[in-house]
């Protein structure tokens, strides 16, 4: 992956976006774990209130992908990730967009155009 540091994950800021963009290829993991394995490393501060307030699998470009919402909190800042978790048979990849809750409805459609355009090549 263009760009990806040692450990593999790749972070970039898009303009239109304006918040951070992280893609993590993971170790393979069963497709049906994703949901809860994407909660636990949500908060890696710690948060033991992150919850995952929408969770659904949807047809992303003819791969299954699960789409959650999680709210939590990083440092006393509540926040939103919106994330597209994809399993199969070359690992998973899991994309995280995220945002301030309070900025929430300024980016919400943009992270979901985002996410909704992840492909995959098996």
């Amino acid at each position: 992956m263009r760009g990806a540091s040692s450990s593999g994950q790749v972070c970039r800021s898009l303009r239109t976006l304006r918040p951070s963009l992280l893609g993590l290829p993971e170790h393979v993991v069963p497709a049906d774990s994703l949901p809860e394995l994407a909660l636990s490393n949500a908060p890696r501060s710690g948060d033991p209130d992150a919850a995952i307030i929408f969770k659904e699998k949807r047809t992303v470009n003819g791969v299954e992908v699960w789409f959650l919402k999680i709210d939590t909190e990083v440092n006393k800042v509540p926040i939103i990730l919106f994330s597209a978790n994809y399993g199969g048979k070359g690992g998973n990849v899991q994309i995280i967009t995220y945002t301030g809750r309070n900025r929430l409805v300024e980016y919400e459609k943009d992270f979901i155009e985002f996410l909704n355009g992840l492909w995959v090549s098996e």
